[in-house]
């Protein structure tokens, strides 16, 4: 080996290296100019940090009741958000509240995204009959209810986590199967995969190698923008007493307790809605950041 070729080859990891570094600042300085983004990213680390660290910073037990203080409002003897009909603190059920609702949303969507990855690289890639009974097979999944799926998967599992999770992957992997497909075929006429392909590559490795990694970004900012969506559909479901059974501290549980006492004490079922809505809203924000970002037609970064 000469040593031209030989120094070539040495370099090969630092440039690939050094490539991925400008390609990650190429994206979070795109990413950085939406201040809306931005802000939504933060507020959301602040809603996520705190979930997390639930057992240090809430400032009571969730489950902790104090009858003779039911129904207070709004910093009542230090509860800073008041307490709701059982008289347990919202300001710390909103908190451990985060720990269920948050990864009952993030979850699903990342198995979601890994399924319909699969089916429409083989369908994208294969294409031909194969490719059409998976995608047919696909959007028949969109003639089922959300609702009526809800309830046909709580009535046989029951209401809990695996139940909730399994509804909504059910739900989303028809659109994500559909935006992936399409991604997928636009990689696979690019002119680096016919490269690939006549250089001996396999159809696995084409698929995971080759046109995965191009198809992925759109895949990852379509599902970022849904993960705000279901929030409100998994609180939806909690409302409609499909969701997580009590007393587990959930987002839409909270504000299902507390419609009932609206005319009372509104905080109980306020307080959490508004919660749910704010982290519905920056998680779109954040998707629209990366759509933004991903894109070389609409980023500039000059």
């Amino acid at each position: 080996m000469s040593v031209a070729g030989r120094e070539g080859r040495e370099a090969g990891p630092d440039l690939v290296k050094a490539g991925s570094e400008h390609w990650i600042a190429v994206t979070w300085r795109a990413f950085r100019k939406d201040r809306f983004a931005v802000i939504a990213g933060i507020v959301l680390l602040i809603i996520i940090a705190a979930a997390i660290a639930a057992p240090i910073v809430a400032p009571f037990d969730p489950y902790e009741t104090e009858s003779s203080l039911r129904l207070q409002g709004y910093g009542t003897e230090g509860r800073l958000l008041g307490l709701d009909g059982q008289g347990r603190d919202i300001l710390s059920r909103l908190i451990w509240g985060g720990r269920t609702s948050i990864p009952l949303a993030v979850i699903p969507v990342a198995l979601a995204m890994a399924i319909s990855m699969a089916l429409a690289l083989v369908a994208g890639y294969v294409g031909g009959l194969v490719g059409t009974t998976l995608m047919r097979l696909v959007d028949m999944l969109y003639a089922f209810p959300t609702v009526v799926l809800a309830i046909v998967v709580a009535i046989l599992v029951g209401n809990s986590y695996p139940s909730l999770a399994l509804v909504v992957v059910a739900v989303l992997v028809a659109p994500i199967t559909r935006v992936a497909y399409i991604a997928v075929r636009e990689q696979r006429g690019r002119d680096f995969v016919d490269a690939a392909r006549a250089t001996g590559a396999t159809p696995l490795r084409l698929m995971v190698v080759h046109i995965a990694p191009g198809a992925f970004p759109s895949v990852l900012v379509y599902s970022s923008t849904l993960i705000g969506l279901v929030i409100i559909f998994v609180a939806g479901l909690g409302f409609l007493g499909l969701g997580i059974s009590p007393p587990t501290p959930e987002w839409g549980l909270m504000t299902a307790e507390g419609r009932t006492l609206l005319g009372v004490a509104p905080h109980i079922a306020t307080v959490p809605g508004l919660v749910i809505g704010i982290t519905a809203v920056c998680f779109n924000l954040v998707g629209d950041g990366l759509r933004f970002a991903l894109d070389p037609r609409t980023r500039n970064i000059g």
